[in-house]
């Protein structure tokens, strides 16, 4: 391996990077894969770490959640931490705004993922909104077996 590499003038490397923003995973999935998810939903909380009412938070969480992991999380089944981690700093900046300090929760988090027309917020918790988005490129793939992408995930090699 050391001498193709030398001929060919490239390095060996574990790490093949990242692909549409995506970890190209050579090795087994753990919370430090997609750490950067969390860093960079914590960053975009932080550019909104204005005064904002709770109304103000809801609609920030919401239009974060949908905007910065959306791609990650139709392509790749995260781990159980990484969507728990994401709920905590959810449920965190919820109550507490962009305070470090911890303040009460008013209502429980089953009530507010709850939808709107039940009595909830509307926020749904990472772990759904991941198995609902894998789920349908899964649906999508079975229904639509002949499109290009969906072949060359089925090729057997």
């Amino acid at each position: 391996m050391e001498s193709i590499s030398s001929v060919i003038g490239i390095p060996i490397t574990d790490d093949l990077g990242k692909y549409l923003g995506v970890p190209t995973l050579s090795r087994r999935v753990n919370k430090a894969t997609f750490q950067y998810v969390i860093d960079r939903w914590i960053n975009a909380l932080r550019d909104g770490e204005r005064s904002v009412s709770l109304l103000g938070r809801v609609t920030l969480i919401k239009s974060t959640l949908t905007t910065i992991p959306a791609h990650t999380i139709q392509t790749c089944r995260l781990p159980r931490t990484v969507c728990g981690g994401l709920d905590r700093k959810v449920r965190r900046f919820l109550w507490a705004g962009s305070n470090a300090e911890w303040k009460p929760h008013l209502v429980a988090w089953a009530t507010v993922t709850n939808p709107l027309t039940h009595g909830g917020l509307g926020l749904r918790p990472i772990r759904d909104l991941n198995s609902a988005s894998t789920a349908k490129v899964g649906w999508r793939m079975l229904r639509d077996s002949e499109v290009i992408w969906a072949r060359v995930l089925t090729l057997e090699t």
